[in-house]
């Protein structure tokens, strides 16, 4: 109900190139939008992962992104209430007070919402981000771009976000 409702409002603000789990966006188009940037020229990728997103997301994150929009306070108590429900581990529950369940309808939009913020900055950096859920890559013209998109990317999500990039997962690689 709450992403029927949430979707609508929020699908037009979302960036053109966020891809993930959106109404006629799908992966085959994120590759097709690496292609033509590659094509373009771009041939220097920051490849990017963020660290266990869906169980780190602060729910404060969450609610700040929705609150920017929504100003219903029925509505944003719905989404923190179903944020906080907790999960059933092993016959056991557990409250939650960081992230979003994996594999919930819900939880693929409040993703979005929350790395809107992302797409948006890099946009107005004028940086090429790729974006599929909480996995991307930015598309640049040489290494020294990418690595300042790197250090952009990383003050944003550790400063904004409360979020890291994976070490192990997140590198520049040049291509063609």
């Amino acid at each position: 109900m709450l992403r029927l409702l949430l979707s609508p409002i929020f699908e037009p603000l979302f960036h053109e190139n966020s891809f993930g789990f959106r109404p006629g966006r799908n992966c085959h188009q994120a590759l097709e939008r690496v292609l033509s940037l590659w094509h373009q020229g771009y041939k220097v990728v920051l490849d990017a992962d963020i660290q266990g997103f869906f169980d780190n997301i602060p729910h404060s994150v969450i609610m700040a992104g929705l609150a920017n929009v929504v100003a219903d306070g029925n509505i944003l108590g719905l989404v923190e209430r179903f944020l906080r429900a907790g999960v059933i581990e092993d016959g056991v529950f557990k409250p939650t007070t960081v992230g979003t369940p994996q594999g919930g309808v819900f939880s693929p939009l409040l993703a979005n919402i929350a790395l809107n913020s992302l797409d948006w900055l890099l946009n107005r950096h004028r940086l090429h981000l790729v974006r599929y859920a909480d996995d991307f890559v930015v598309m640049c013209n040489n290494r020294t771009q990418a690595e300042e998109a790197l250090i952009l990317v990383r003050s944003h999500l550790e400063n904004e976000l409360k979020l890291k990039l994976s070490p192990e997962k997140t590198h520049i690689a040049t291509s063609g």
